[in-house]
């Protein structure tokens, strides 16, 4: 993605990993899993063995293209809620330049003592 530091992309990609891993772990997530598995497994039961090599081509390409999408996602997520952070932060420092402005008493006049 351009204008983003390769640094800054490959964290965020170990942290999508890191993330994947866990939600792929997660028991609340792994009857879902199995049965995807057994209905993968029985789907590809029925094909030739060249249907199989090319579904696995293509499942290995949607996969990765998935994965790049959602890394890009996660990426532009975390830089838009940056960026509103950031705004927020210096609006609320201009609403208390404002409120210490009102804050002060006016200026007496001594010269007219």
């Amino acid at each position: 993605m351009e204008g983003i530091p390769a640094w800054l992309q490959a964290a965020f990609s170990k942290r999508i990993d890191t993330i994947g891993q866990y939600i792929h772990m997660n028991p609340r997530h792994q009857s879902a899993w199995g049965q995807a598995a057994e209905m993968l497994d029985k789907f590809l039961s029925t094909l030739a063995k060249e249907q199989h090599q090319a579904f696995g081509e293509w499942e290995d390409k949607i996969g990765l293209q998935e994965v790049k999408e959602k890394e890009e996602m996660y990426l532009r997520g975390f830089l838009d809620g940056f960026q509103v952070y950031a705004c927020l932060h210096e609006l609320m420092d201009e609403m208390a330049v404002k409120d210490r402005q009102y804050e002060r008493p006016p200026a007496s006049d001594s010269s007219m003592s």
